[in-house]
Parts: C-alpha cells; sequence; structure tokens
C-alpha cells in the first residue's frame, strides 16, 4: 500500500507541475521510491506471469502475441537474478 501511494503522490506531482525538478529523472530513480530491489529478472518474470494470467481469459484459437513474450522467456533464461 506505501508503494501505491508513493506511486500516486509522484503522478500527482508530475501532472501538476509542482514537481518538475525532483521529477526530472523519475524514470531513472522511480523505483528507490517503492521500497523492493527490482531487477530485470524480476520484472521479467512478472511480465511473463501477468501475460499469462491476462491471456488465459480468451479463447485459445485467437491469436495471441508471440514474439515479446518468446524474447522475454529467453531473456529470463539466460540473464542471472541478480541483474
Amino acid at each position: 500500500m506505501h508503494c501505491c501511494a508513493n506511486h500516486s503522490r509522484l503522478r500527482n506531482s508530475c501532472a501538476s507541475g509542482s514537481g518538475t525538478n525532483q521529477t526530472a529523472n523519475f524514470s531513472m530513480s522511480a523505483h528507490q521510491e517503492f521500497g523492493e530491489s527490482v531487477t530485470l529478472h524480476k520484472l521479467l518474470a512478472l511480465c511473463l506471469s501477468e501475460n499469462e494470467r491476462r491471456l488465459a481469459g480468451y479463447d485459445a484459437r485467437l491469436r495471441r502475441p508471440r514474439l515479446v513474450p518468446a524474447l522475454a522467456r529467453f531473456a529470463y533464461r539466460i540473464l542471472p537474478s541478480s541483474i
């Protein structure tokens, strides 16, 4: 819940323009606001599981994204978990 409050606060300050100097490097420093160590390996795992969860509700006969999930699975397998 803490991370959601911080994210909301940061989004509101960006939208209002009140934190332009503080949020200029938002994408480079936003992970520090969440209080967790976010690694590329964890992010890929989360994205892959979320992709499976979201697509599970659709008919399996429909076309599904293949390239990006395949690249993400490949990167997940070859990257060390510390990255």
